[in-house]
């Protein structure tokens, strides 16, 4: 829950900024493949293995580790502890954790604004910015656009019609079937992109509240 309303506060700043951005959420095995010379991303600027590229994960553990001490009760071992608690909880360390948090996710927010796309793991890890899609990735000419929020229900479309942004994240995602990205136009229309069923697949976010719960938000 923490990291689906990180999510939700990173699209709502991109979009208000009106710059536009890239996030491209990749496998362990991705995103450690592009920190080297590769074929598909050349990454400018990289986080090196330090606090700041954990640092959401860091969060995280400590939200839990402080949640417990607070909520724990030795003579009942079997009590559920989750969101309930934190959104209720006046712990004034938990509250602060929770500022880190948004503060998080501003950052990341911010990082769109350099050219480029923001390269996280699946993991949560902070990969690094500035990320350009090679041009040497086979090109795509039809992708689809699902009709509902699993994308049982697609409508193939041609790739003309959107800009470089959109164009070079549906290449990218037709190599790398493991990549989930997030593209907020400069309209503010955000897609989720992703291979999906044999083919590269789009999906506007804002008609489906609860799409990042099922698909592209990783705990």
């Amino acid at each position: 829950m923490i990291t689906q309303e990180v999510t939700k506060r990173i699209i709502s700043t991109v979009r208000n900024s009106h710059h536009g951005g890239t996030i491209l959420l990749l496998s362990p095995n991705i995103a450690s493949e592009v920190c080297t010379e590769n074929h598909y991303l050349n990454i400018k600027y990289q986080f090196t293995e330090e606090e700041p590229r954990n640092r959401f994960r860091t969060l995280l553990i400590k939200l839990m580790n402080t949640l417990a001490e607070s909520y724990g009760d030795l003579k009942q071992t079997d009590r559920t502890v989750g969101w309930k608690e934190y959104v209720a909880s006046n712990n004034d360390v938990l509250t602060q954790l929770d500022e880190a948090v948004l503060e998080y996710a501003h950052f990341i927010a911010g990082l769109t604004a350099v050219d480029g796309a923001v390269i996280l793991s699946q993991k949560q890890e902070l990969i690094g910015f500035g990320g350009v899609i090679l041009e040497s990735l086979n090109k795509v000419n039809l992708v689809a656009r699902s009709l509902d929020s699993e994308g049982d229900r697609t409508a193939l479309e041609p790739v003309e019609g959107v800009g470089m942004r959109h164009r070079t994240v549906y290449h990218l995602c037709n190599e790398l079937h493991d990549i989930v990205a997030m593209v907020i136009s400069q309209d503010g229309d955000v897609d989720v992109v992703k291979w999906n069923n044999g083919i590269v697949t789009c999906w506007d976010v804002l008609p489906y509240p609860h799409f990042a719960e099922h698909t592209y938000i990783s705990a």
